[in-house]
């Protein structure tokens, strides 16, 4: 395989994707980066003649979430198939069937309400879906289990999480009173709603 770095120094060498792929979804024509989200990037590969979404990055259970969510089938929450889940580059990868959209947070103002408004049919349809582990808050793939015996104990978790993507989130919050002061009000809250 090329020499492409790891998924921690940005983007990859598309002809180490070239080589990744190893023509099980047909020669490749195309490799364009899409976009760098904050535990994963994205390149839009034409393989095959199919148009491929190869998502890079360090949480393994993100793409075995989507894998998971990709079966259910909900209408109205259309999930794009996932056809591999493994390891490369020093983390992870996973190749998906591209599907054309937009990014919500870069909507312009004047079709942001329509966009909310099918988010929420969105999440209605999710709704309707039954996890098939236990547990509440982030469920891990493939399993659907979820660490938290009620969803109040996931929601009071907050202050205690210190996972990979958070370490030194605390440090980074103390450094900010306001933002703290915030955050601890708006946790008490949770605490007494939850």
């Amino acid at each position: 395989m090329a020499d492409a770095g790891d998924v921690t120094d940005g983007e990859i060498d598309p002809a180490a994707l070239v080589d990744l792929l190893g023509g099980r979804f047909g020669p490749v024509s195309a490799v364009d980066v899409v976009r760098g989200g904050a535990w994963s990037t994205v390149y839009r590969v034409v393989a095959g003649g199919d148009r491929l979404a190869v998502k890079l990055g360090r949480h393994r259970d993100d793409y075995e979430r989507d894998a998971l969510a990709a079966t259910w089938h909900v209408p109205g929450a259309p999930v794009p198939a996932v056809r591999e889940v493994g390891d490369a580059f020093g983390g992870c990868y996973a190749v998906l069937d591209w599907v054309d959209g937009e990014a919500f947070d870069q909507l312009p103002p004047d079709r942001f309400a329509r966009a909310c408004d099918a988010v929420l049919r969105a999440y209605d349809a999710l709704a309707t879906v039954t996890l098939p582990g236990t547990g509440f808050g982030i469920w891990v793939g493939p399993s659907g289990d979820a660490p938290h015996p009620s969803w109040a104990a996931f929601l009071t978790s907050v202050p205690g999480r210190d996972d990979d993507r958070l370490r030194g989130w605390r440090e980074r919050l103390d450094r900010h009173a306001e933002a703290r002061r915030v955050f601890d009000a708006a946790q008490r809250d949770v605490e007494r709603l939850a």
